[in-house]
């Protein structure tokens, strides 16, 4: 994946294609709206992807982590991609992340990395372990 720096007029015209989606998406986890605008913003954040993953496994921010992807679809989609080329491509970076994990839910591979990855990260941190949708993973 390739990050390009946004200029002024890119930035412009993310605020306007995604004014008022904030709202829409406190459901989300802060950090995790943080990460996806930072990839949107030209800097790469390499575990976005698991992040993903646990979004949409997760029974309740399935379906707002599913809206949020439809919304950057979206925003994607109305973007001139010939006068806001940086922000197209990083728009398309960030929509790589967030259809990976429906794009490989029959991948065991690709399963058995995050679990792991999951496993690892709650059962050395006790706030994540007090947290119900992160026993799952040592649960397993």
């Amino acid at each position: 994946m390739i990050f390009s720096p946004l200029d002024h007029y890119d930035l412009k015209e993310y605020h306007r294609l995604t004014k008022g989606m904030e709202v829409e998406f406190l459901s989300l986890p802060s950090s995790f709206i943080h990460h996806c605008e930072q990839i949107v913003f030209g800097n790469e954040y390499k575990d976005l992807s698991y992040f993903c993953f646990h979004l949409y496994t997760d029974t309740f921010y399935r379906e707002h982590y599913e809206r949020l992807s439809q919304a950057m679809e979206y925003a994607y989609n109305e973007i001139d991609r010939t006068q806001f080329k940086n922000l197209a491509n990083n728009l398309a970076n960030l929509l790589i992340f967030l259809r990976e994990p429906m794009v490989r839910e029959n991948d065991d591979e690709y399963k058995t990395e995050n679990l792991q990855y999951w496993r690892d990260m709650v059962k050395d941190d006790e706030l994540l372990m007090s947290k119900k949708e992160f026993r799952k993973y040592v649960l397993k």
